[in-house]
């Protein structure tokens, strides 16, 4: 068997980080680089909703919570319950304090405002306060059979922005790729000795 050799490892984000939510500089500047380029493929205001952590066996139980594929791609942080409204290539983010008796079992996390800067958005304000901003925004449908004409123009926009990759997401997937040789090389050298399968 081939010895495992040493893998140096890829950072996803090779510039500074933001303190708070661990953003790089240039994760930063790619999501402004992707904001601006939706708003050329894309002229209205674009709306898109994160998500909530779905339940298990009872409501306070719920699965690892993943936000929606476009909602991390135009904000980079996998925020429940936010929404990112994108106009003119700018951001902002709709987002409600943390529980303050979160902080209890979970330690300090970061605040809307910390979240905003990280990601580069422009604006901050509580979810109660979206009505009032949003105007003719373009929600992306829940029935692809029931879009609007708005709506289908918004995915082909998102789908041609996305078949490119940015050197963000260059990174990241570089980085995974080293994630797993490092993986292989650890199941290698803990199975080296091993006769059966379930060894």
């Amino acid at each position: 068997m081939v010895a495992p050799q040493a893998v140096n490892r890829i950072d996803p984000s090779p510039a500074v980080s933001h303190p708070a939510t661990g953003l790089s500089a240039l994760a930063r500047a790619c999501l402004g680089q992707r904001r601006r380029a939706l708003a050329q493929r894309f002229s209205a205001p674009v709306l898109l909703g994160s998500g909530q952590p779905v339940s298990r066996n009872f409501p306070a139980n719920t699965y690892p919570f993943r936000a929606s594929s476009h909602f991390l791609y135009l904000a980079g942080l996998p925020l429940a319950g936010a929404a990112l409204l994108v106009e003119d290539g700018k951001a902002t983010l709709f987002m409600d304090d943390p529980d303050p008796g979160a902080a209890l079992w979970h330690g300090p996390s970061p605040s809307p405002a910390d979240h905003a800067e990280a990601m580069a958005a422009q604006a901050v304000y509580p979810l109660a306060e979206l009505p009032q901003h949003r105007g003719e925004a373009v929600e992306l449908p829940e029935n692809l059979a029931q879009a609007t004409p708005s709506q289908k123009s918004l995915l082909q926009a998102l789908v041609e922005l996305r078949l490119s990759h940015d050197d963000w997401a260059l990174a990241e997937m570089r980085w995974a790729a080293q994630v797993s040789v490092l993986a292989h090389h650890a199941g290698m050298a803990a199975t080296r000795h091993a006769a059966t399968a379930a060894e």
